[in-house]
């Protein structure tokens, strides 16, 4: 008896396997013999990608092939409507769609595997409040503020699951800081999303009206961008970067940056729509801060909010070059208070070496009231292990600073000391000096020809 059971189950399992096989192969030959003649079922497929994105859909052209076991649908010059207006609320050029044809068969359905889109025009917007809006391009000023926050295309890239873009055109406006928009063309863009997660992933490069910049990105997001709960991670790579271009476009042309192209990358962290940890590594050849030239800049740096919402950075600096020479690798610690929140405004500063000849000459146009004192009575030297700490806004009324120190020391009238080692603690008006010097020379302009030796 048990050996009639076993064999009766036996020839059910492969009879029900082999009519499952069957019903396949029957299913995709007639799907094979059905996609060349795909057009027209033009209406049809309209209603079913309308159905699956959740919106009305219009399709000019269609057709499909095979790529192996897999089908493929190609849509040209689509258009998305807007169910409320009845008007377009996005159109791109092309359209292709990967059907899962397994769970397609299994559930008797046609379902997408993946759906790729090309030829789109975009803008992506960030309002004040740290929310980002994602528009169709062309948005005229009052389009972009009456759509401030949830609007029609941003839900409908949200619905998908997973969409993958190429050649779009995107520009990236920053109303909060009120910065003119940037335009990238031939971006590529992949979304995924669940629930309330989206992870985007892509690369673009700026429009020929900026300068020439390779961008690659990938975002990792929780909750809304169109709201100001969104936390994540975001990655950036940049390579080809020009300094003069966009160190104007941030607002840093008061230092005059310039440089042969170089490459930076970021890993930022925001919570709540706020930045709240950045890391940075930035590799050039050659950079000029204020046209003073440094060669070899290879820098890690780290922004981070403390507890009191202060920025602490730290500069991680490798060997470089200037015109006085080779530096040292240097190592930073600065504690920047949030001029919007803090009530103590001063700088803090740790610095692990400084040559001053090239401190002046980078810096030497600036109007910090502590660096001009410096200038008028050093003619260059070394700081070293600097604890520094100023009120920006008052240097005058509050700056202390204590380092190891070589210095040279000069006045008005020509006399000139170098070679003074030692130890200083200053601030504005008082300062002590522990010499500590086993050779020092003098230097009298008009009465000496060649230095005196102290020892």
């Amino acid at each position: 008896m048990p050996r009639k059971i076993l064999s009766a189950l036996y020839h059910f399992c492969w009879y029900s396997l082999a009519t499952v096989i069957i019903l396949a192969a029957v299913a995709i030959t007639l799907l094979r013999l059905a996609l060349p003649d795909i057009g027209q079922y033009r209406e049809d497929v309209q209603t079913w990608v309308s159905d699956y994105m959740g919106y009305p859909v219009q399709i000019r052209e269609l057709n499909a092939d095979w790529e192996g076991w897999i089908p493929n649908l190609y849509l040209e010059d689509i258009r998305i409507i807007n169910p409320d207006s009845d008007t377009p609320m996005i159109g791109f050029r092309r359209a292709s769609i990967t059907l899962d044809l397994i769970s397609s068969i299994r559930q008797q359905q046609l379902l997408p595997y993946r759906i790729k889109i090309s030829g789109m025009d975009l803008s992506l917007v960030r309002y004040a409040d740290g929310s980002i809006s994602l528009l169709r391009a062309g948005s005229d000023s009052d389009e972009i503020e009456a759509q401030s926050g949830a609007n029609e295309l941003g839900q409908w890239f949200r619905r998908q699951k997973r969409i993958d873009l190429d050649d779009v055109s995107l520009s990236w406006l920053d109303l909060g800081h009120g910065r003119p928009a940037v335009h990238f063309s031939n971006a590529a863009i992949s979304i995924h999303s669940d629930a309330d997660r989206m992870q985007v992933g892509g690369s673009a490069s700026t429009d020929q009206s900026l300068a020439p910049m390779r961008l690659e990105f990938a975002l990792d997001i929780q909750g809304h961008l169109h709201t100001t709960d969104w936390s994540g991670q975001v990655y950036t790579a940049a390579s080809q970067i020009d300094p003069g271009f966009w160190g104007e476009y941030f607002d840093f042309d008061r230092m005059n940056l310039g440089s042969d192209p170089g490459d930076l990358r970021l890993w930022s962290e925001w919570r709540a729509t706020k930045l709240v940890q950045l890391d940075a590594r930035l590799d050039f050849d050659r950079l000029s801060l204020h046209d003073y030239p440094l060669e070899n800049i290879h820098a890690d740096v780290r922004l981070a909010r403390n507890r009191n919402d202060d920025w602490l950075v730290n500069l991680g600096l490798q060997e470089f070059t200037t015109k006085a020479g080779n530096w040292p690798a240097v190592s930073a610690e600065i504690n920047l208070p949030d001029r919007d929140i803090s009530n103590d405004r001063r700088l803090r500063a740790e610095i692990s070496y400084l040559r001053l000849e090239d401190i002046f000459n980078i810096f030497g146009t600036t109007e910090f009231a502590p660096l001009t004192r410096l200038r008028q009575y050093l003619a260059g030297g070394e700081i070293k292990n600097l604890n520094m700490i100023v009120d920006p806004d008052h240097p005058l009324e509050y700056f202390w600073l204590d380092a190891e120190t070589q210095l040279n020391v000069r006045n008005d009238q020509g006399l000139e000391l170098t070679g003074i080692s030692g130890h200083i603690s200053a601030d504005y008006d008082h300062g002590r000096f522990t010499l500590d010097s086993a050779v020092m020379g003098i230097s009298l302009a008009g009465y000496y020809t060649v230095p005196l030796q102290l020892y």
